[in-house]
């Protein structure tokens, strides 16, 4: 195959992709917007997961379980934050590696 006619393929394949990514990501929105899909008296979008368990609502809606087991619920965001970054850099360092 030429390198003009795979690079043509490769930019079309690049653009459909993020088509598709951005449209994923609008109809999720709309529907997370919506509440679609939510199981009444369920608090939400996994929710039925754990609505079968007896007595969910004591697991999983206590109050040391509410804030992920911190009391100050922006540290339990920057645990997250520094996890993807961490998670991010071992990716990349992995990449390298394996190259």
């Amino acid at each position: 195959m030429r390198e003009e006619t795979r690079e043509k393929i490769v930019t079309v394949m690049n653009r459909c992709a993020i088509i598709i990514c951005c449209c994923a990501l609008v109809i999720a929105i709309y529907l997370a917007s919506q509440d679609a899909g939510l199981i009444d008296g369920t608090f939400g979008p996994g929710a039925y997961y754990y609505s079968d368990i007896p007595g969910w609502e004591k697991i999983f809606l206590s109050d040391s379980t509410w804030h992920l087991g911190f009391e100050n619920p922006v540290a339990a965001y920057g645990f997250f934050v520094i996890w993807g970054i961490v998670s991010f850099k071992g990716l990349l360092w992995l990449d390298k590696k394996l190259k």
